[in-house]
């Protein structure tokens, strides 16, 4: 399958990555912090996942879309976990969360303006 958006792509991909697995390891350390267990096997991240793969590799622009959609649909679910946080009166976490949305917000944006669509 060709991608004319390869290199692109490729490279914007990874950053996202990175960026997840650093913001996955803060979380994880403020869930410790919280005298909390975070997930710490693939199954049971696996077991936990709110967005699932895709079943296929997609069409470039699809898969983008899809990228953008999950990360659309995982800042609306730390959009409450952060008020529940604030609810209990956990600023450290809301702050937490709040850092990782922006990354995620902005992430999405640049994905949705590749598509032409922000």
């Amino acid at each position: 399958m060709q991608c004319p958006g390869f290199f692109t792509l490729h490279e914007q991909f990874e950053k996202l990555y990175t960026a997840l697995a650093d913001q996955i390891d803060a979380i994880a350390e403020r869930v410790r912090t919280r005298h909390g267990t975070p997930p710490t096997t693939l199954a049971e991240v696996s077991a936990k996942r709110r967005i699932q793969e895709a079943p296929e590799v997609l069409p470039a622009d699809t898969m983008v879309a899809a990228i953008a959609a999950d990360l659309r649909a995982f800042i609306a679910y730390i959009n409450s976990v952060e008020d529940l946080a604030e609810q209990h009166g956990d600023r450290t976490t809301a702050d937490t969360l709040d850092d990782v949305r922006d990354d995620l917000a902005m992430r999405a944006w640049m994905f949705e303006s590749y598509l032409g669509k922000a």
